[in-house]
């Protein structure tokens, strides 16, 4: 295997040091591709898993009748929900971060404090 490290050979190598040899780079462009490959075939968001809930007999009889995709139905609605359920959690922190905020008291300098530290250093 042939190493170059000729400044000319590495020009069409953009955003790769010249006195790397070409062979680590090609090799480098390889495995990226591949872990990407890869990734893309193992995404948690393409893999579904199985779960099962429990219904009363005639909740069943009529979900049959409907001519509804029952999974993707619900695979929305979970997905709404969870949505819902995190903005919620947001809106509280920020509640609870208000609510905690003080304010300075009155005729607090920040800028002489923060000067004071500075001094004492």
């Amino acid at each position: 295997m042939e190493i170059c490290y000729s400044i000319a050979e590495k020009k069409d190598l953009p955003g790769w040091p010249w006195w790397v040899p070409r062979q680590a780079y090609l090799l480098r462009v390889i495995l990226v591709l591949m872990w990407t490959r890869m990734a893309g075939r193992t995404s948690s968001s393409d893999r579904m898993t199985r779960t099962s809930i429990s219904l009363p007999e005639d909740l069943k009889r009529e979900m049959e009748a409907a001519e509804v995709n029952w999974s993707a139905y619900l695979r929305d609605a979970i997905s709404e929900r969870l949505k819902w359920e995190t903005e919620r959690n947001v809106a509280e922190a920020v509640l609870l971060n208000e609510k905690l905020r003080r304010k300075a008291p009155k005729g607090w300098d920040s800028a002489r404090v923060v000067r004071e530290w500075r001094d004492r250093r």
